[in-house]
């Protein structure tokens, strides 16, 4: 974000779009070569099942069915509102790309510190308790932004703190949930 703003600030923003993607392109390739070094242990007793019946296994689960319902939902809800938020925060906030960078390692940095916690609450009252309240939380995370304006950015700021706390559990808990209802 600040590299970014400094190739705006001297008039060459394709500069520091070529410059973002290519590292973004370098880092995505450093973290291939990384995963494609870990070590994975070997099948054994896995029987190959026919692909139909691989798709049609899981829809026969009702449980399944009402996870992978909510999800659909879900997704739709985040993915259309989702995308208007760096934009918002751009045009309407007036917020530069560093502010931007920083409120995602803000809540980036929340977010791995709190998901070994929400792990361990897991463990103790199980998934759906805890995507239960997460849910509440990120629901109510968009109401926040009501309150900011340019200069006004600490609802912002309150947000990206929520975020790391909310969406880690929220995310753990709904993986949790869908590896528990998928068949074997």
């Amino acid at each position: 974000g600040w590299a970014f703003d400094r190739f705006v600030a001297g008039g060459e923003r394709a500069g520091g779009l070529a410059l973002i993607f290519g590292a973004a392109v370098f880092f995505a390739a450093l973290a291939g070569l990384i995963l494609g070094r870990q070590w994975e242990p070997p099948l054994r007793g896995e029987h190959p099942i026919p692909l139909a019946e691989t798709m049609r296994r899981p829809f026969g689960d009702r449980r399944f069915r009402r996870l992978l319902l909510f999800l659909t939902l879900w997704s739709m809800a985040t993915g259309i509102a989702g995308p208007f938020f760096a934009p918002h925060m751009i045009k309407n906030l007036g917020m530069s790309f560093s502010a931007i960078a920083f409120y995602s390692i803000v809540a980036g940095i929340l977010n791995l510190g709190t998901l070994p916690l929400w792990g361990k609450v897991i463990d103790r009252v199980g998934n759906r308790p805890v995507l239960v309240v997460n849910l509440l939380g990120v629901s109510y995370l968009p109401l926040l932004w009501l309150f900011a304006g340019p200069g006004r950015l600490f609802p912002i700021w309150i947000d990206a703190a929520l975020t790391g706390l909310c969406w880690p559990g929220f995310t753990l808990a709904l993986f949790n949930l869908v590896l528990a209802t998928a068949p074997e």
